[in-house]
């Protein structure tokens, strides 16, 4: 498709900045993820961009994961929220597989996948291991959000803290601001993708897989 206006000025953009995460495994799953979910003008090396550094949670300060701090800024910042506390869950769940000298269970690192070419269908199924599994849950459960979410008209630009958009407005610094309290260090939720991680120290995980204050169930 041939790009015009704004869409034609990202493109050249993008391909004049290195562009090195996109060669990460688990972004370019993602990336392949969200090429099959989102109905857009964008070319994927342009929509891989515009999910980068993009509110304060959506792969912050040109990381390959997502996470930040403070509320989400939108629907978009509010998915990458999610994933990250995904993400997180996998991590704490999991920790004694990445551990262990004999296991070969890594969730940053790659995973098994397909996507139906005709109907752009995601699928985890492939993977043994439950770790691997479960962190292709929850970025095929971003990516399927995402799709749902996503309109090119909506964008934020403001948004947007790439290095050379001129529109962009959110003071990271002073908006995503990390809060005090206790560290997270169990998870809540019946399967994944739908868990996230908690402190036990003032909440407690109750048996329809919602987090609550200690004694409030």
């Amino acid at each position: 498709m041939k790009l015009t206006g704004i869409t034609a000025v990202l493109a050249t953009m993008v391909s004049s900045q290195n562009v090195d995460f996109i060669d990460d495994r688990r972004f370019a799953a993602i990336g392949k993820f969200i090429n099959a979910t989102v109905t857009t003008a964008f070319d994927l090396r342009t929509l891989n961009k515009m999910i980068q550094n993009y509110g304060c949670h959506c792969f912050p300060n040109g990381s390959r994961s997502p996470g930040g701090h403070g509320e989400a800024q939108d629907g978009t910042d509010s998915l990458c929220r999610t994933l990250a506390r995904c993400h997180a869950c996998v991590e704490l769940e999991h920790n004694g597989d990445f551990n262990s000298v004999t296991a070969d269970c890594d969730p940053e690192g790659g995973y098994k996948y397909s996507v139906d070419s005709s109907t752009g269908v995601l699928s985890c199924t492939l993977n043994t291991e439950q770790c691997k599994r479960d962190a292709c849950e929850c970025d095929k459960k971003f990516a399927e959000d995402l799709g749902a979410l996503w309109d090119d008209n909506d964008f934020d630009y403001g948004l947007w803290n790439a290095k050379h958009n001129a529109l962009a407005t959110l003071d990271y610094s002073a908006t995503c601001v990390k809060q005090s309290g206790n560290s997270n260090d169990a998870c809540c939720g019946l399967a994944y993708p739908d868990k996230r991680p908690f402190s036990s120290m003032a909440h407690e995980c109750c048996s329809d897989g919602s987090v609550a204050v200690i004694g409030s169930c």
